[in-house]
């Protein structure tokens, strides 16, 4: 019960963030939440959804709600399970408030793992909480499509809640000994480039380039490496242009040959004295292969690349290349 509670205000946030506010289809919820949870707590929650709709503070409507919830403690017919998921559902409409995803998603997840984690304790079981697969799908689902800006529909919603989570092929996840041997190629490729960055108590800077490769379907040319997927990358060599080093990197990396199309715009790590300069290009020849920079190599659709992208810096390189309102752009860095 308390799963579908968290799914529906997950996909109402989604719903205030990419259709609007007052678009918010509480009614569609509370018909939803009848069905899978109960019609009690989607009365609350759409009582809750539209007090919300009318603005003001969160500490004001809070106390009505409060009010609404000594009622339903006082109903002698309501189970446990109702009475935690109305007793939960008011505190997640505080932050469904901020029109955050990111946060609700983030809160909604500790209060399943909590409810998890009490509900085995009570039985005097030793027990590590797993979220349910459906859920983590379907709040993932929610997540990229909203990074992507684009808004779902309660059919697609419905249907993806339904079924379309079990057609998600997950990546293994990896374990504690792959972990730490990526965190320490990590560790040692930073103090390697130090070493080159500082030599002699002198400052050497360094360019680098990314090229975002779009074919006639739009797909994103990728290639995974040591830290995963990510754009075809490396560094500029001496009495090479930058242009010049964007297309050999290219072509190393993936075997395609390329033309540019645009410059974006640059990352520099003020601290290491590096800077990426970001283009985009366009296929014009060459098979997409592994070679020994890349394990793997192909096109994906943005929606995918999103997911296949783990690391921090090369998803904001991504986002800010995808974003022309931005160019050209320049984003200064510093290592903590």
């Amino acid at each position: 019960m308390l799963n579908e509670v968290v799914l529906e205000l997950c996909y109402l946030v989604h719903c205030m963030r990419r259709i609007g506010p007052l678009a918010v289809p509480e009614h569609e919820i509370e018909s939803v939440l009848s069905k899978a949870a109960s019609k009690n707590v989607a009365r609350f929650i759409k009582d809750g959804i539209q007090i919300m709709k009318r603005g003001g503070m969160y500490a004001y409507w809070k106390k009505y709600l409060e009010s609404n919830l000594l009622e339903y403690v006082r109903n002698p017919e309501l189970s446990p399970e109702e009475l935690k998921a109305i007793h939960y559902g008011m505190y997640m409409l505080e932050y469904c408030s901020h029109g955050d995803l990111e946060e609700v998603v983030r809160h909604c997840r500790l209060i399943l793992r909590e409810e998890n984690e009490d509900h085995e304790r009570s039985k005097d079981m030793d027990y590590t909480y797993e979220e349910p697969v459906r859920v983590r799908r379907v709040l993932e689902f929610l997540r990229a499509r909203d990074y992507a800006n684009e808004a779902i529909d309660r059919e697609e919603f419905e249907a993806f809640k339904s079924s379309g989570w079990e057609q998600i092929v997950e990546t293994p996840a990896l374990s504690r000994k792959e972990i730490q041997r990526l965190l320490d190629e990590h560790d040692q490729s930073m103090r390697m480039m130090r070493e080159e960055v500082v030599k002699g108590n002198e400052m050497k800077f360094l360019a680098s380039v990314s090229v975002i490769v779009l074919n006639e379907q739009n797909e994103i040319l990728l290639a995974k490496g040591h830290r995963g997927w990510d754009m075809p990358q490396g560094y500029v060599e001496e009495g090479e242009s930058i242009r010049q080093a964007a297309v050999r990197k290219v072509k190393e990396a993936t075997g395609v040959d390329m033309e540019l199309d645009k410059f974006c715009g640059i990352f520099y790590n003020v601290t290491r004295g590096i800077s990426n300069h970001i283009f985009t290009g366009k296929p014009i020849g060459g098979t997409p292969e592994a070679s020994g920079e890349s394990e793997d190599v192909g096109y994906f659709t943005m929606e995918e690349a999103k997911k296949k992208i783990i690391w921090g810096d090369f998803k904001e390189r991504l986002r800010w290349a995808l974003d022309e309102s931005s160019h050209p752009f320049l984003i200064e860095l510093w290592d903590e």
